[in-house]
C-alpha cells in the first residue's frame, strides 16, 4: 500500500488491550493502513479478483516476515483480532483475505477529499493509478506476475512472494523440477533452506525469473556439496593407493600389462 492519505485514529482505541501493547498495537495498525480504500484489482501470485474497500490480500508467511515474527504468532495474533470483531479473516491455498470490519464507519467516505482517508489525492485519482499500474501487465495476464508490487514491497517480501509463486504455480514448478533433477517435494525443502540464506535476505531481484534462476543456482550449488559425485560419494583421484581395474582383477599393483599377465584363472 502506498503511503499516501491518512487513516481515522479513534480516541477510545486507548482503552482497548491493543493500546497496552506496543507490537500489537502497531501490527493493527499496520493491517488498517494496508487495508485498500477503494474497490481495487489484486494480483497475488497466479490468484486474480477484486478486493472490497477495508479489504488486504496476504499470507501468514508475508505478515511473518514483515513483522519479523514467527507464523505461530501471526495467526494466534489474527485469531485474537477476530474474536474481537475487528476484522474477519478468509483463508485459501495460496493467500488470505483480511477485512476490516467497520472500516466505512471509522475511516469515513472515500470520495471526501478533505476527510481521513485521503489529503490532497481524490481516490478517483488513486484509483487511476492503480488501473494504470495493472495495465502495464496487461499483456503477462496468462503469465506469472514478474513485477509483483517490486515498488511497493521490501526485499525480503518480494522474495517470499516469489517464494509462494513458484510453490502455487504448476508450470513454474515443474521447470524448478527438471532443472534441478529432483521430486517435487526436494524443491520445496530447498526453498525453505533457500529463505534462510542471507542472499536471499539482501538481494532484491529483477523479476520472477530473476529469482527462479537465483534459486536454481544457488540449489544446484548446495545439491553439489550434498552429493559432490552426484552419487551420494566423493570423486576420488585416481592417485595415491588406488589400483587400476587390472590390477585390482589380478590381486597385484603392477601397472604393465601383457599377455602373460592372463595366462593364470582369476
Amino acid at each position: 500500500m502506498l503511503n499516501i492519505g491518512k487513516v481515522f485514529l479513534p480516541r477510545n482505541i486507548r482503552d482497548h488491550w491493543l493500546w497496552d501493547d506496543a507490537n500489537k498495537y502497531k501490527r493493527w495498525n499496520d493491517l488498517v493502513m494496508e487495508a485498500t480504500w477503494v474497490r481495487t484489482k489484486f494480483r497475488f501470485g497466479n490468484v486474480k479478483g477484486w478486493l472490497e474497500r477495508g479489504q488486504q490480500v496476504t499470507s501468514v508467511r508475508t505478515l511473518m516476515h514483515r513483522w519479523k515474527t514467527s507464523s505461530r504468532y501471526v495467526s494466534d495474533f489474527l485469531a485474537d483480532l477476530e474474536s474481537e470483531n475487528l476484522i474477519k479473516v478468509e483463508t485459501f491455498t495460496t493467500h488470505t483475505i483480511i477485512t476490516i470490519l467497520n472500516y466505512d464507519i471509522y475511516q469515513g467516505d472515500p470520495h471526501d477529499v478533505g476527510g481521513a482517508i485521503l489529503e490532497t489525492t481524490p481516490a478517483e485519482q488513486m484509483g487511476k493509478r492503480i488501473r494504470q499500474r495493472e495495465g502495464s501487465q496487461s499483456k503477462e495476464d496468462n503469465n506469472i506476475n514478474n513485477n509483483i508490487n517490486s515498488s511497493l514491497l521490501s526485499v525480503e517480501e518480494q522474495n517470499f512472494e516469489f517464494v509462494e509463486q513458484i510453490k502455487s504455480n504448476d508450470l513454474a514448478m515443474e521447470q524448478a523440477v527438471v532443472a534441478l533433477r529432483c521430486e517435487k517435494e526436494k524443491v520445496l525443502e530447498l526453498l525453505d533452506m533457500f529463505v534462510n540464506d542471507s542472499n536471499f535476505i539482501s538481494k532484491r531481484h529483477d523479476d520472477f525469473n530473476d529469482f527462479k534462476s537465483h534459486f536454481i543456482n544457488w540449489s544446484r550449488q548446495y545439491l553439489r556439496k550434498e552429493k559432490p559425485n552426484g552419487n551420494g560419494k566423493s570423486k576420488k583421484g585416481g592417485g595415491g593407493n588406488s589400483q587400476d581395474r587390472y590390477a585390482n582383477r589380478r590381486g597385484t599393483d603392477a601397472k604393465d600389462h601383457t599377455a602373460e599377465d592372463y595366462d593364470s584363472t582369476f
